[in-house]
């Protein structure tokens, strides 16, 4: 099966290509329009892999949440190529990807930033089949609520795709900022689950 996918959703985009054991993959940050780069970089990517562009098999996109103008590109595009293609498009939670780099043991916040210094939060736990479950659904919080509800979970684990400021993290109980980026290539492991060939 061949599989596409990428994450525009934070200020680095990543894209991946996979054809059974075999990936190609492009990180960048776009300054500035998204748009101007996503397509640009697929075209590249396609032709490193020899793909044309309706060769997918199914394309998957982040849903974020994150920034407006970069979700709208990359939801835009996969819909279009899918499309054209005749092909299923799926969407996958950036946040869920993030949450993929950290041990399923652990509570988890995961926090990206949103507009006007607030952060979009998620709480995750360990659930008895190794699959995490949600405790508490994305919500926007602003910087001091956010400190204050990591500061009454204590063990909570925080990942991040950004580093963030010291008034959220100095209420986590686990020390410094714990980064992880939402991967195009763990997209496309996430979007073959939801839809099996």
């Amino acid at each position: 099966m061949k599989l596409a996918g990428w994450d525009t959703s934070t200020r680095r985009s990543s894209l991946a290509l996979r054809e059974g054991e075999r990936t190609w993959e492009f990180d960048f940050e776009p300054q500035g329009d998204t748009g101007r780069y996503l397509l640009p970089k697929l075209q590249e990517l396609l032709g490193e892999a020899g793909w044309g562009p309706g060769d997918g098999d199914l394309w998957v996109a982040g849903t974020g949440p994150g920034s407006f103008t970069g979700l709208r590109m990359g939801l835009v595009a996969a819909q279009f190529l899918a499309f054209a293609a005749g092909k299923p498009v799926v969407g996958v939670s950036s946040l869920r990807v993030i949450a993929e780099a950290f041990p399923a043991r652990e509570l988890l916040a995961v926090v990206t930033p949103a507009t006007r210094g607030n952060y979009y939060r998620l709480v995750l736990e360990p659930g008895p089949d190794g699959e995490r479950r949600t405790v508490r659904a994305v919500e926007m919080k602003d910087e001091k609520s956010l400190g204050e509800e990591l500061s009454s979970d204590p063990g909570i684990r925080v990942g991040s795709s950004v580093a963030l400021p010291w008034p959220v993290l100095r209420y986590a109980a686990a020390p410094g900022s714990h980064l992880a980026w939402p991967k195009a290539r763990q997209r496309l492991s996430r979007g073959a689950e939801k839809y099996p060939a």
